[in-house]
């Protein structure tokens, strides 16, 4: 699989703007992402903003009651220019 580019890329540029908009630093669940940048998998399009060279973590947050994993997204850099 290639690696999308930011430019022509509407879901991932909305992916992008929601952790800007978070703050560097603050942590997004993975339902968080999907329902504000209107994305489905919302790791796909995370793993597309790390193949354009953001820095971005994930984290295990929690188990919900049914038994499903809670994941956390962190961006901590920017590509460097």
């Amino acid at each position: 699989m290639h690696a999308s580019k930011l430019d022509h890329s509407p879901p991932m540029q909305r992916v992008l703007a929601l952790f800007k908009e978070c703050g560097l630093g603050e942590s997004l669940t993975t339902s968080y992402i999907s329902e504000n940048a209107h994305v489905e998998n919302a790791a796909t399009w995370v793993s597309a903003l790390r193949r354009n060279g953001y820095d971005i973590r994930c984290e295990y947050a929690y188990m919900t009651q049914a038994g499903g994993r809670v994941y956390r997204y962190r961006l901590v850099a920017e590509p460097k220019p």
